[in-house]
């Protein structure tokens, strides 16, 4: 189970979150004094300080700045300790193989990484010295468990992450590489398998369209397996639901016949008012991440089934899913209620519903923040109390609502979200023409077709 440490009141995001603390509130958010976008950070949502710093790193793309420079202070002390010679850091390496995770869940490496004025070289080598005399003092009993804070999941967790970055370093040396690629392996092959017996084990009915899949040979990739479960931070159970739920929709959406193949635009029928509807932009933020821009407005007139609308998100959203930088950063989502209305936003419930289902229940993808952009009225309050009243937590404090104009919100979108102009729609300020959307639709549909999730 994930566990926490304590239950605090969410803090309030000062500007781009750079700072935590009291400020001007509206609706459980900070609403900045220049600024024409509110962050939803509801303090009725209790939170540690670990999710408060997620969530801000979520919503702006960067950690908060103290946060950054810890990290950015333990990544030179790691690089540090391996350049010193081998037989000068023996105790440090017996300790780090013994309790992988000893520098995430104690705090004399945190304590080095926060001294002034910090020096890694020298903070490696009073660490490598810190475990040789303390090794000489007590022999094994130095590496006893019962000496080390106990680590929780997201120590682990955060280990793990840490060692995909050493593995896209090139600064590191090949050992630490070396350390990296056996703590990966081996998490990635025991939650694999884990999550092949939570599937065993799951009910026939909850697992009837998966069993089919992997009966055609579908879904049974290490790599379809990955993703799902760093989708759910390795919580396999998670993990599971999370599998069963994407076959079974997919079976929903496309029928018996096709729910196994590879599924490409010409294979289903895409009206003017869906092509409207979501679209993807052609790069990411400065953060690397996917962006998706989602109309209401657009399905404002008739000629379209929620059937229909279904079947053109899941092919939009495995669209995102095929870049490297969605699988590994997420996805941030531009929300446009701009031209909305009470009667458009009962309209569409049921295809609201549908892609919400499809997008937090059912594919690998992290949602990683929500734009939501209103015209100058008053009606959007109402809408947006009814919109995230049927949301997580998790939503709620990973949204921004802007209320500016074009202009306003294209500089701020560049300068606080890292969002380009050329990565921003037309209507919402932006540089991106529906016609060059509308381009790649043509030629995705005649030229490929979606390659299945690996």
């Amino acid at each position: 189970q994930r566990l926490q440490t304590r239950a605090a009141m969410a803090p309030v995001v000062e500007d781009d979150g750079a700072q935590l603390g009291s400020s001007e509130t509206c609706y459980g958010s900070h609403v900045a004094a220049e600024a024409k976008s509110r962050h939803l950070l509801t303090g009725a949502i209790p939170q540690t300080d670990e999710e408060s710093v997620r969530v801000l790193t979520d919503v702006y793309g960067r950690s908060p700045p103290l946060e950054a420079r810890r990290q950015e202070r333990m990544a030179q002390l790691d690089r540090e300790i391996h350049r010193i010679p081998p037989k000068e850091r023996g105790a440090l390496d017996q300790v780090r193989f013994s309790n992988p995770v000893v520098f995430e869940a104690s705090s004399h490496a945190r304590l080095l990484v926060e001294s002034e004025p910090f020096d890694p070289a020298d903070a490696a080598l009073r660490l490598a010295r810190y475990w040789e005399r303390r090794v000489a003092m007590f022999g094994d009993r130095a590496f006893s468990d019962n000496v080390f804070a106990q680590p929780v999941y997201s120590d682990y967790l955060a280990y793990y992450h840490k060692c995909i970055r050493v593995l896209n370093d090139p600064q590191m040396e090949d050992d630490a590489k070396s350390m990296a690629t056996i703590f990966v392996n081996s998490v990635q092959r025991i939650k694999i398998e884990s999550l092949d017996r939570v599937l065993e084990d799951a009910p026939a009915a909850d697992k009837k369209a998966l069993v089919e899949a992997q009966s055609r040979g579908a879904g049974m990739s290490k790599e379809h397996k990955l993703m799902f479960l760093q989708r759910e931070e390795f919580m396999e159970t998670e993990a599971a639901q999370r599998m069963m739920k994407y076959w079974d929709m997919k079976l929903r959406l496309f029928g018996p016949d096709k729910f196994c193949l590879d599924v490409s635009l010409h294979d289903i029928e895409i009206c003017l008012q869906e092509k409207r509807f979501v679209r993807l932009m052609p790069g990411t933020d400065d953060h690397q991440r996917t962006i998706m821009a989602i109309f209401a407005n657009a399905l404002e007139d008739d000629g379209w089934t929620v059937e229909n609308v279904g079947q053109y998100y899941w092919c939009i959203v495995h669209a995102a899913l095929e870049r490297q930088s969605c699988r590994d950063n997420g996805l941030v989502v531009m929300l446009n209620y701009k031209a909305g209305s009470k009667d458009l936003n009962e309209k569409i419930g049921p295809v609201r519903h549908l892609c919400r289902s499809i997008l937090f229940e059912c594919l690998p993808v992290h949602l990683r923040a929500t734009h939501v952009f209103f015209g100058p009225s008053a009606w959007w309050q109402w809408l947006l109390a009814s919109i995230f009243a049927s949301v997580g937590s998790m939503i709620q404090k990973r949204a921004v609502i802007h209320l500016g104009t074009d202009k306003e919100n294209r500089r701020e979108l560049e300068e606080r979200f890292g969002i380009s102009p050329e990565n921003v729609p037309e209507e919402l300020g932006g540089d991106y023409l529906f016609d060059s959307w509308d381009k790649w639709l043509k030629e995705r549909g005649q030229d490929s077709a979606f390659k299945p999730i690996q």
